[in-house]
């Protein structure tokens, strides 16, 4: 997916515990995207500020557009 500062988005993953602590902050603003970040720098990440005001750094693969089925 691609992002950019700005854009809406939510936490998403199908592995459950990693769902759980995000259920109180989706949805969140992308505040900037990190290009070479992450594991052995090729894995593209995103500075995000959560609904709660917290601030996280997150890879790209677990973020995506909100949408009305993940309601």
């Amino acid at each position: 997916m691609k992002v950019a500062p700005g854009d809406l988005v939510e936490f998403f993953s199908s592995f459950e515990p990693f769902v759980r602590p995000y259920k109180d902050r989706n949805p969140g603003i992308v505040l900037s995207v990190n290009p070479g970040g992450g594991w052995q720098g090729t894995q593209v990440s995103a500075v995000v500020m959560w609904g709660n005001s917290d601030i996280t750094t997150e890879h790209l693969p677990y973020l995506r557009h909100p949408t009305k089925e993940a309601k």
